[in-house]
């Protein structure tokens, strides 16, 4: 091989995210990643779980089961793949593992730039899938494109809290790699012109971004609005950009107030500060119900909502329906370790949150550490569990929560949902300090 072409070979190489030493297999520890991974291929192939990646195995297009001593890109295909049904097809190669053909779609059967590509957190491989290490929280794409082309976006809201009717913009960058004759690479940030931003679970409207790579929203709904990102190739319908999932915006209402939450009035801000931030939008009559005891489920959504919006997980409580409105936040606290099941590993969902249940989901989502020596003072004391003293104590002495008027703290009582509101603002204002 003469050295121009060998300097072609590898850029081409590096290009599609496989170069990478050559692996020696040994034994190792059993570790596991919980990522998210998304596979989205031509004519709107899309699977996207959370899943747990442990140290897999591929087989190789000379049916070689090829063994992976640590979580990796490559063993997120790999599970993905079982989950959901679909095949694939990989080569072993003095790079690393090269991923050829993924639900019947083979590179280059559209054109020659066309190959199954992959991302992590955004970014395209430094080397192979197989040796690209995998750790909790992170973002995996498959995806089937045109390398010369696609791109995956850079996405930025003008606003992280928009208002019901107020215009905002989002702004689509990407960078993009061009390379010359010499295969010397240059990366430049460039506007995404064309995208498509699609309402997908409130009234239909499609927002598209400009050439400067912004599009104008304005949404009308209050609460919960997901935004599909999406550019496609009308002639190859292939994508031209590549995300990790669906975009989440909580839409509020500045004027938004419930009726009834003045008739506690020690919570009365917070309670309508939860209706402002589309926390909570009522029983349909402008009530809050402040005084009805907060259910597990209700406390998930709380509690994801004033999260990332990274919403989703895998499927784990069998008395949680795929349908049911509150699944998605179940699976998200469920996959942010806030909120798990019981010995029988159900979850609850419409049973009461006990007041040290509250405490323990507190302590988790403001990242507090509980204390290791409780020391309570309550008359009750011995009626709270050993799994919630330490938070319990935690948040008694930082004030988000307190006994009542006879000295006792009552952790086996329901939380009412202003008691919910007011701890939980008041714990999120704190750490947006």
């Amino acid at each position: 091989m003469n050295r121009k072409f060998a300097k072609i070979a590898a850029s081409t190489l590096l290009i599609a995210g496989l170069m990478a030493p050559t692996l020696s297999v040994h034994a190792a520890a059993n570790t596991k990643a919980h990522v998210k991974v998304r596979v989205v291929g031509p004519n709107g192939f899309q699977k996207q779980e959370f899943l747990e990646v442990g140290n897999e195995s591929y087989k190789n297009a000379s049916g070689e089961s090829i063994a992976m001593d640590k979580p990796t890109v490559m063993g997120a295909l790999v599970d993905i793949a079982a989950q959901e049904g679909f095949d694939y097809s990989a080569n072993s190669t003095q790079y690393g593992v090269y991923v050829t053909k993924i639900n019947g779609a083979a590179e280059k059967t559209i054109n020659k730039n066309t190959a199954w590509l992959a991302w992590l957190n955004g970014k395209s491989l430094d080397v192979s899938a197989d040796a690209t290490e995998l750790h909790d929280g992170d973002e995996v794409v498959w995806g089937f494109t045109d390398f010369t082309q696609t791109l995956y976006p850079k996405v930025e809201f003008s606003t992280t809290h928009p208002q019901v009717g107020e215009e905002f913009t989002v702004k689509v960058t990407a960078e993009k790699t061009t390379y010359d004759e010499k295969w010397n690479a240059t990366t430049t940030v460039v506007p995404i012109e064309g995208a498509s931003l699609m309402t997908v679970n409130a009234d239909e409207a499609e927002f598209v971004t400009d050439k400067d790579g912004v599009a104008h929203v304005k949404l009308d709904d209050i609460g919960l609005v997901t935004l599909n990102l999406d550019k496609i190739d009308p002639e190859t319908r292939l994508p031209l950009i590549i995300r990790s999932g669906d975009l989440n915006v909580l839409v509020g209402n500045a004027g938004y107030g419930f009726s009834d939450a003045e008739t506690f009035h020690w919570a009365e801000s917070e309670i309508n500060w939860f209706g402002k931030n589309a926390l909570a939008v009522g029983d349909g009559t402008n009530h809050f119900e402040p005084g009805r005891p907060v259910t597990r489920a209700e406390l998930a959504k709380f509690v994801a909502l004033l999260g990332d919006l990274n919403l989703g997980g895998a499927q784990t409580f069998p008395d949680v329906v795929s349908h049911s409105p509150y699944n998605k936040f179940i699976q998200t606290t469920s996959r942010l370790g806030l909120m798990s099941g019981d010995a029988e590993g159900t979850f609850r969902p419409d049973a009461p949150v006990t007041r040290e249940e509250l405490a323990v989901v507190l302590g988790r989502y403001g990242k507090l550490q509980p204390a290791t020596a409780p020391h309570l003072s309550f008359t009750d004391q011995a009626e709270v569990s050993g799994y919630a003293a330490g938070y319990v104590q935690t948040l008694v002495d930082q004030g988000y929560l307190h006994g009542d008027a006879e000295g006792t703290f009552r952790p086996q009582a329901p939380a009412i949902r202003a008691e919910v509101a007011k701890v939980l603002a008041t714990v999120y204002k704190a750490n947006q300090k």
